[in-house]
């Protein structure tokens, strides 16, 4: 809300987002912590105050608010002098629940109404350099109130006064006996000796001279005169104590009466303050019947100014001809029907206002369906993803199990050729293999075929197997001819040693069946070292080492800048700036996604976490939802500019450090962890 005269802006925020520095003005220090807190924000332009006067108006400005809105206390206030003469004055109180949009603005209305009557009469004050006091300041107080307030004041004060009276009174007492005490030990001692020695000294006159005795009698002469003068003021102070305890009565009597004066004042006070809220209720409805009383007499005057027009017109239209009555007729005909068409114009563009109301509060239900039906459209993304990803992964096994097929059948079209019988087998399961082939191609086929291909796939690897065994009894008996034909052979002994080995064979189809269909329960281990992959430990301990390192400096890069972000919280100056639409979508989904990344990092059993900065985070995690409900009162989208929308800098600073925060997770810890589930773990080879 704005004033038009000391141009007065407030605003309310659902927490306590400033606190007073050594510089400000403090009008009620922090006090008790509550746990809902609101704070109001109200500024307004130097209007040439001196810090005293701001400091009255402070003042009054928090009393006012305690008898006026007495359900909302005041935890702490204080006011800002800035440089460009811009005077911000905070009030944090509390709430027991969150205030609706209808408090929230009669709350604004009253604190702006109070506050722009306490800087006209302190400017009043100011102008006429006269002595400014609390109680002159208060706004719309009948004559009765201020006389009662005077007199609360003044007994309070006297309350105050006699409190402190008797207080040093008592002390002054306790004082006096205490010294009469210390005072009556002397003296009865004194006494005591005093007896002694008139019992001795009869004794003594008799022994000693003239010039004794006299001496004696003087020194005791001394001792009883000052002894009757010590006598003599205690009893004027035991007068003096007297008094002051008849002094005392009388003024624990006057407390008695003023108290109960005070009572009664304190009653009337509540009564006067109830008949003031009754009579600003009336002023308002006075003054919105004057409204509608001028409105209404303007309206009158009009009326009346159209009538003497229109009675001139029908003398001079008597004075005319019938033909002027009918075209007067006709013009008014035609009006009439103007201001229905205009009547009905505005009824329409009212309609049509309300029906783009509609539409626009659709538009939001809609964009809230589709945000929500995006967020399960990317959970079931994530879904066929994973899906996806464990069919590739049985893909690629089966593509690598098919590579191998390939090099060993190349390997046994190479070794094969020796024999014929080697070589029709080979071209029969050949075509076999390329039949497979084509058929592990077509994977919409392959997907439904599944079992049927997989038995036919062993069948075909127990096959290779036994391949690879006549392979390997095939290479030992060349490797003993070439052992025993050390010396160079000639071309016919070739020939023959090839036509014997195809004889053999040959000769033997037997045996080459009777390997084929061995059982191959048991295989050796050197078949499988024959496809193992041997890994070297030190080139990746040297890999994951410079990986990690790279990691640790963007993030700790990352965390700073998150850091920063969300501790501008608690900056001092507040304006509203444009954002860019497609910014501000990004850091809303990215939000979006806050809650559930910042659960699933827990779940995830990665040694290497930064606890310090998860546990600095869970704070601000906490306020996700009062920030989510804080964020849709302070986003505005413009209805003609739709490339940007408006809000406050610190909420978009917040914004943006929550989504930092959302990717920083993201980044750092569930990809890092599916990483190093699929490379460092093989679980995705499983």
């Amino acid at each position: 809300m704005e004033d038009n005269k000391f141009q007065i802006k407030s605003r309310i925020f659902k927490r306590e987002r400033v606190r007073e520095n050594r510089n400000n003005l403090v009008i009620v220090s922090k006090r008790k912590e509550e746990a809902n807190k609101n704070q109001i924000e109200l500024s307004f332009k130097n209007p040439s105050l001196e810090p005293s006067h701001l400091f009255i108006v402070g003042r009054v400005m928090v009393k006012e608010w305690e008898r006026l809105l007495s359900q909302y206390p005041v935890t702490r206030s204080f006011i800002q002098i800035r440089e460009e003469g811009q005077i911000r004055f905070y009030i944090s109180f509390q709430v027991d629940n969150d205030l609706s949009s209808r408090e929230i603005k009669s709350t604004i209305s009253l604190v702006t109404e109070i506050l722009e009557e306490c800087l006209e009469k302190v400017l009043i004050k100011a102008d006429k350099e006269l002595p400014i006091q609390e109680a002159d300041v208060v706004s719309n107080k009948s004559a009765e109130e201020i006389t009662g307030n005077k007199m609360v004041s003044d007994n309070n004060e006297l309350i105050s006064q006699l409190h402190q009276e008797i207080e040093e009174q008592e002390n002054l007492l306790k004082k006096l006996a205490v010294q009469q005490e210390l005072l009556l030990e002397p003296i009865f001692e004194d006494v005591v000796e005093e007896k002694v020695t008139t019992e001795v000294v009869p004794e003594k006159t008799d022994k000693s001279t003239d010039n004794q005795k006299e001496e004696m009698i003087a020194v005791l002469s001394m001792q009883v005169t000052s002894l009757n003068k010590e006598i003599e003021r205690l009893r004027a102070e035991a007068k003096e104590s007297q008094k002051i305890n008849l002094e005392l009565d009388k003024a624990n009597i006057k407390l008695n009466e003023i108290v109960q004066q005070n009572k009664v004042d304190e009653t009337r006070l509540e009564k006067i303050s109830e008949i003031e809220k009754k009579l600003r209720a009336l002023k308002q409805e006075n003054s919105e019947y004057r409204i509608q009383l001028n409105e209404s007499q303007h309206m009158i005057e009009q009326y009346k100014n159209s009538n003497g027009h229109l009675n001139e017109s029908l003398k001079r239209l008597e004075t005319t001809h019938d033909e002027f009555i009918k075209n007067a007729q006709t013009e008014m005909t035609k009006l009439e029907t103007e201001l229905k068409e205009a009547e009905k114009k505005i009824l329409i563009e009212v309609n049509g206002r309300q029906k783009l109301e509609i539409q626009l509060n659709d538009t939001q239900v809609k964009l809230g369906q589709e945000i929500r039906s995006s967020e399960k459209r990317e959970d079931k993304i994530k879904q066929l993803n994973l899906d996806l990803s464990r069919q590739l992964k049985q893909r690629e096994k089966a593509t690598n199990e098919m590579s191998d097929l390939e090099e060993l059948v190349d390997q046994l079209k190479a070794d094969l050729k020796l024999s014929k019988v080697s070589n029709d087998i080979l071209k029969d399961e050949l075509n076999a293999y390329e039949e497979q082939k084509a058929k592990w191609q077509q994977i919409d086929v392959w997907q439904t075929k599944y079992e049927d291909l997989e038995t036919k796939f062993n069948e075909l690897q127990n096959e290779s197997l036994s391949y690879r065994q006549e392979i390997h009894l095939l290479n030992s008996q060349l490797t003993s001819i070439e052992e025993q034909l050390e010396a160079p052979v000639t071309k016919e002994a070739k020939n023959q040693i090839s036509y014997s080995l195809e004889k053999e064979v040959v000769k033997e189809p037997a045996k080459v069946n009777s390997l084929l269909n061995a059982p191959l329960s048991v295989v050796e281990k050197d078949d499988y070292d024959y496809f193992s992959y041997e890994e070297d430990p030190y080139v990746e301990e040297v890999i994951t080492e410079e990986l990690m390192n790279i990691r640790k400096k963007d993030q700790m890069k990352d965390e700073e800048e998150i850091k920063e972000l969300l501790e501008y919280y608690y900056e001092e100056d507040f304006k509203d700036i444009k954002v860019d639409k497609d910014e501000y979508r990004k850091h809303i989904l990215s939000f979006k996604f806050l809650s559930f990344r910042w659960s699933q990092v827990f779940i995830i059993n990665e040694a290497d976490k930064n606890a310090a900065f998860l546990e600095w985070c869970s704070d601000y995690i906490d306020k996700i939802e009062s920030f989510e409900e804080e964020l849709s009162f302070d986003v505005k989208k413009s209805f003609f500019a739709k490339n940007y929308v408006t809000m406050d800098e610190s909420t978009y600073h917040i914004l943006k450090g929550y989504s930092k925060l959302s990717t920083y997770l993201d980044t750092y810890y569930l990809k890092v962890s599916y990483y190093i589930d699929k490379y460092f773990l093989n679980e995705g080879n499983r």
